[in-house]
């Protein structure tokens, strides 16, 4: 179970199940939103250094939750799955001069 579910229902199988009858459509969609956007993963990148600032390319992508990290790398060959940011920033640089860089937070607004 993903932890948005989990959040979900720790918010309440029964809360959630009262509000339904308490709240309209869009003010439920709006307690949705909320959700969404507490539980959201942040993004990152880890990009690889050729030389002394002679070139870089991005080596993978990730994303953070609360308790793990994820990250695709760009060839699309694998998926790594780590305890952060931080312990995927070390694996890999392990094989290379690899910076580990924030992705901007997307601009703020309800969720499609």
């Amino acid at each position: 179970m993903t932890s948005a579910k989990k959040d979900l229902r720790a918010v309440g199988e029964t809360v959630a199940a009262e509000a339904a009858f308490r709240c309209t459509a869009e003010e439920f969609k709006a307690l949705l939103e909320d959700l969404v956007e507490d539980t959201a993963p942040r993004l990152f990148a880890l990009v690889e250094e050729e030389g002394d600032r002679a070139d870089g390319w991005v080596l993978g992508w990730g994303m953070a939750f609360e308790d793990r990290a994820t990250v695709l790398r760009a060839d699309g060959r694998a998926v790594h799955h780590h305890r952060s940011a931080e312990s995927a920033h070390r694996f890999f640089s392990r094989f290379g001069k690899v910076h580990l860089m924030w992705c901007p937070p997307a601009p703020a607004g309800p969720c499609a």
